[in-house]
């Protein structure tokens, strides 16, 4: 199947506009593009819809998934519990890497995000391009 729509491999998940531009911004800055949603629902729909294409372009899956963890409808944590069910079920692929990008400072993730091998990390608001570039040298370009 060739592939008629612009594919992007990174998907940001906020439901703050001023952070979804931000990061649009700055992964423009890096010549990135990056698809979005609002919620843990969207996240999850966007994955599945991205999959079903099956398209044979060089981005045709999620690398990234960069996601704060309050949101309305689904959290970033149940969405990331999600992903990791749907990796296990082998409904999806198992290179997507879930980043929770949030403000809650204290959270002790490694507690919280056990059992989630998806999620791999996380940077603490305000996001900006010097963490953007930490984390796409980590894990955007590494291999």
């Amino acid at each position: 199947m060739k592939c008629y729509y612009d594919c992007k491999d990174i998907l940001v998940v906020d439901d703050d506009e001023f952070i979804c531009k931000t990061s649009k911004n700055i992964l423009k800055s890096f010549k990135l593009e990056a698809d979005f949603a609002s919620d843990g629902q969207e996240c999850i729909n966007k994955i599945k819809e991205k999959q079903e294409k099956n398209c044979n372009c060089p981005k045709n899956k999620y690398k990234l998934v960069l996601m704060d963890i309050t949101m309305p409808v689904m959290d970033g944590i149940e969405a990331a519990k999600n992903i990791q069910k749907m990796i296990e079920e082998k409904q999806l692929y198992d290179t997507i890497k879930v980043i929770f990008i949030s403000a809650h400072i204290n959270l002790d993730l490694t507690s919280i995000t056990k059992g989630i091998k998806c999620a791999i990390d996380y940077y603490a608001k305000p996001i900006s391009g010097v963490k953007y570039r930490a984390l796409l040298d980590k894990y955007y370009y590494s291999k």
